[in-house]
């Protein structure tokens, strides 16, 4: 990993504040340092792996940019408590998301409790925000 910042040790949840900008060279240890999401990956294509994380946790909302350098599945879970939204980024290749195929060309909305079930090529290129529940209802509510 060549981690270029990161603050001290970051908690798992939101809640703990911090923030994270690394590169990782190692599919292990991108696949272990990803904060607050419950997620797995496997890599889908032989060669060299390269990822770009960059998070940032507040105690109500999680902002995180990621870059891969080969094809993953990725499964798992949006941080426990949230809404989230995921956005590809301009240039990203086409991806497979909840069984859909996805463009550079959309927002992604993902539903309450809801699972990561994705499929990205090499070029996949995300940027994703979490927003606790409680604080959407709060703000309704004015």
């Amino acid at each position: 990993m060549r981690q270029e910042e990161a603050s001290s040790k970051i908690g798992k949840d939101p809640g703990d504040g911090g923030f994270l900008r690394a590169g990782f060279d190692d599919f292990d240890v991108f696949a272990d340092t990803v904060l607050s999401w419950d997620l797995s990956f496997m890599q889908l294509e032989s060669g060299p792996f390269h990822a770009d994380l960059f998070q940032v946790m507040l105690p109500s909302s999680a902002l995180l940019s990621c870059s891969f350098s080969r094809g993953l599945v990725q499964e798992g879970a949006v941080p426990p408590g949230c809404r989230t939204i995921g956005i590809p980024l301009k240039g990203c290749t086409p991806f497979r998301w909840r069984g859909h195929e996805v463009a550079d060309d959309v927002m992604m909305i993902f539903p309450r409790g809801g699972e990561l079930d994705s499929r990205s090529n090499s070029g996949f290129r995300v940027i994703t925000l979490s927003v606790r529940e409680s604080l959407l209802l709060e703000l309704a509510e004015r």
